[in-house]
């Protein structure tokens, strides 16, 4: 179930089961980013699945450790 933070961030106490591992490919389609997509990052200390969406200042540099390191997950159906 999907829940907030106190200081208003979205996250999940467990993976949604409509999710895989990201690769850097989810990110963009023909150099193209997918702005408005959702994805989550898994926060390494306080281990919450914590929810994001791609914006124009999402790069590849920001996400490329996480995805390295299989803390990305994006929606394989229907985003919340």
């Amino acid at each position: 179930m999907l829940k907030t933070d106190k200081h208003g961030f979205l996250y999940y106490d467990q993976l949604p089961d409509n999710t895989r591992l990201a690769t850097m490919d989810d990110f963009h389609h023909q150099g193209n980013k997918h702005i408005g997509m959702k994805f989550i990052i898994h926060g390494h200390y306080d281990k919450r699945y914590e929810l994001y969406k791609v914006t124009e200042n999402t790069t590849a540099g920001k996400l490329k450790s996480f995805i390295d390191n299989n803390m990305v997950y994006v929606f394989t159906k229907n985003q919340i």
